[in-house]
């Protein structure tokens, strides 16, 4: 199917094509799912558009397999509901927005497939896009780069006794703790939080408070603070905030004074990766903290990427989708925004986005929907047929499978091409000392390790700071030897005063780092970046390298060091030209801990395998567990003696009956000594 040709005719022939199957599909006998199983009753009343109708849902949700006639055992309750959506409202297939309530019509917040506590959920029927993943997949990878995207469940829907086939159950995109974490703007402070939506004109709603400039001449609607709490002043504020944005783009500014820079490019990256027409166009959020900077997010809405679009050339797995907005043209000029946009795209191709992770997520939800995806398309025959606005129409479900991730396959090969001569074999930085405590005052410093099994010849390297005004030049003739480590310190006669047995630094450089949090880069002798980190003295980042005597140390290896959570606070004052969080023991050359740690699991979330990893300063009897929610024992991990050292040990999410689990928030606890430490994970589906 071309990208060409009447597309008024395109959707009639559709609407036509939707209404048939709505009235001829065949019935389904539909008794029990792998999946959990979502019961609504309206008591026969249609579901409008707006405003919601008061409703009864029940979720039937085991381990196993759940069945019609199961007892609800997750949720059984009132809620609210209406119909969502724009063009996806011309399907028979509807999606639904719901509001869990009490018994008396009052917001509900509740726990719902471990999310966080909340009353705004979405029912998302996927039906334009045959694979029904294509949004689960979008978001399982952007919650794995560290940024909020809204959680996932699959489940089966039953709508006033009738079968309505395979559903997404996701969170809505709002401001709170759970999800978008703002500070509520206040009279005093006027800076954050709000939630702002880059919306098409034809979209917009009579409902909708919005406003716009001739620059970017886009709508952006306003999400937060809602319009009963949104005061004038406010309004004036985020609307000058995203004019200034706007003109300083248009005149070649210094824009990066205005944005979260990491944000802005995970966020367009995920969008150029799976070539989401909605880039800057419609369903583009954006979200300002208190006293902080425009960040990009939280994504939404992929129905139409991956190659599902027939127009816009956007099926196409070759050409940057980015050329034909205005604000990601502009900022790709940006010669330093591009480095570090190609550094990205080559640490989670080895990653996040390595075709492993990828045919690993895509083969993990297959094995889930194999089953509900037959009773889906018995009840929506459209297999085999034209559904606006479909490129490529399969004949049988694996034939759709098959397009997805022959697509994703392509278009990733595509990108790296563009990037080929960029590659990622380079020392990284992996320890900070910015702010140096009063007693312990060593100066800033940075460490350099080489993770690899051979030298790197650093020869001519750069450090600089995060205006490029301030550079250090590394000496020729360097090499970091095999997982080696080198210190590059401001005052190289401090820095030996307070560390006499380091033998690996150099120096000095004339410039200091910024207490407050700055971004510092790596380059390579052609001026190539090779590393950044884009450190912060506020939380979410760890606040006690701010002044307190800790350092930044990077967890693990391999790690990506561009996210907060993968750095921790040393507790002592560093460990520079050694490895992280060890130190030599007084009494022999080995390497021990100094106190017990539990850190935390990695990948978080996961599907299905992640890696716990703890501390023991001395021999003991080690037990780690696995909880659920409830409190119950899912697995038990370690149960023996261990002796001291750095250890790890994987979960598969098997159970202990040796049966995978369902997705979920789950507990691991660790009990060695009188050492006694829980966190959690999140197992995803």
């Amino acid at each position: 199917m071309s990208g060409s040709g009447n597309y008024f005719l395109q959707i009639c022939t559709s609407w036509l094509l939707m209404n048939i199957y709505m009235l001829y599909g065949d019935e389904v006998d539909f008794t029990y799912s792998n999946l959990p199983i979502i019961i609504i009753n309206t008591n026969g009343e249609s579901i409008p558009d707006e405003p919601k109708i008061p409703a009864y849902m029940s979720i039937i949700h085991n381990e196993d397999i759940n069945y019609i006639t199961d007892v609800p055992n997750h949720y059984d309750g009132s809620i609210g509901i209406e119909v969502r959506g724009h063009s996806s409202q011309s399907f028979p297939k509807k999606q639904y927005l719901l509001e869990t309530r009490d018994s008396n019509g009052n917001v509900l917040n509740c726990s719902l497939f471990g999310m966080p506590d909340e009353n705004d959920w979405v029912l998302y029927a996927p039906y334009s896009d045959k694979s029904l993943m294509r949004n689960v997949i979008a978001y399982n990878i952007a919650r794995s780069l560290g940024f909020y995207a809204p959680r996932t469940q699959f489940c089966e829907v039953l709508l006033n006794d009738e079968y309505i086939g395979v559903y997404v159950f996701i969170e809505k995109i709002k401001k709170d703790n759970g999800r978008v974490n703002i500070e509520d703007p206040t009279n005093s402070n006027i800076t954050g939080g709000y939630i702002v939506e880059v919306e098409a004109w034809s979209r917009l709603d009579s409902s909708d408070i919005y406003f716009f400039n001739n620059i970017s001449n886009k709508p952006y609607v306003i999400h937060f603070p809602k319009e009963d709490d949104l005061t004038q002043e406010q309004l004036n504020y985020i609307e000058s905030y995203m004019f200034d944005f706007d003109i300083t783009l248009s005149n070649n500014g210094d824009y990066k004074e205005l944005i979260n820079l990491p944000s802005w490019i995970d966020f367009i990256l995920l969008n150029e990766a799976f070539k989401n027409n909605d880039l800057f166009f419609s369903s583009t959020h954006l979200y300002k903290e208190q006293d902080n900077k425009l960040y990009a997010g939280p994504i939404w809405d992929f129905n139409i990427a991956f190659g599902n679009i027939n127009y816009n050339e956007n099926w196409s797995t070759d050409g940057w989708l980015v050329t034909g907005n205005f604000w990601t043209p502009r900022i790709l000029q940006d010669i330093s925004f591009y480095e570090t946009y190609q550094l990205r795209w080559k640490n989670l191709r080895n990653k996040q986005l390595s075709d492993y992770s990828i045919t690993t997520m895509i083969d993990s939800l297959l094995s889930e929907l194999d089953e509900p995806q037959q009773r889906n398309f018995s009840k929506w025959p459209i297999l085999g047929e034209y559904i606006w606005p479909n490129y490529f129409i399969g004949e049988d479900y694996f034939d759709e499978i098959e397009y997805l991730s022959t697509w994703i396959q392509s278009r990733f090969n595509w990108i790296d091409e563009q990037f080929i001569n960029f590659e990622m074999k380079y020392p990284i930085i992996n320890e900070i000392n910015y702010h140096s405590s009063n007693n312990f005052n060593s100066e800033d410093w940075i460490e350099i390790h080489n993770p690899y099994e051979y030298g790197i010849d650093i020869s001519e390297y750069i450090f600089k700071n995060e205006n490029d005004n301030h550079e250090y030049i590394f000496p020729e003739n360097l090499i970091i030897e095999t997982m080696g480590y080198l210190v590059v310190c401001r005052d190289t006669s401090n820095f030996k005063e307070h560390y006499p047995n380091i033998q690996n630094y150099l120096g000095n450089f004339e410039f200091g780092l910024s207490n407050n949090g700055e971004l510092i880069k790596l380059y390579d002798s052609e001026g190539i970046l090779i590393d950044y980190v884009d450190y912060d003295d506020n939380a979410p980042w760890p606040i006690g390298p701010d002044g307190n005597g800790p350092t930044l140390e990077l967890k693990d290896y391999p790690r990506d060091n561009y996210h907060y959570s993968n750095w921790e606070a040393f507790s002592g004052n560093g460990t520079p030209g050694e490895e992280n969080n060890m130190v030599l023991s007084v009494n022999n050359d080995r390497l021990i801990n100094t106190y017990y740690i539990l850190h935390e699991n990695y990948p978080n979330p996961f599907n299905p395998i992640t890696t716990l990893r703890y501390n023991l300063p001395e021999d003991a009897l080690v037990n780690i567990n696995i909880y659920d929610m409830m409190g119950r024992q899912v697995r038990t991990l370690v149960n023996s003696q261990q002796t001291v050292g750095f250890k790890s040990v994987q979960w598969n999410a098997i159970n202990d009956k040796g049966t995978p689990v369902s997705a979920g928030i789950y507990l691991y606890s660790i009990e060695a000594g009188q050492f006694r430490q829980t966190k959690k994970m999140v197992l995803l589906k």
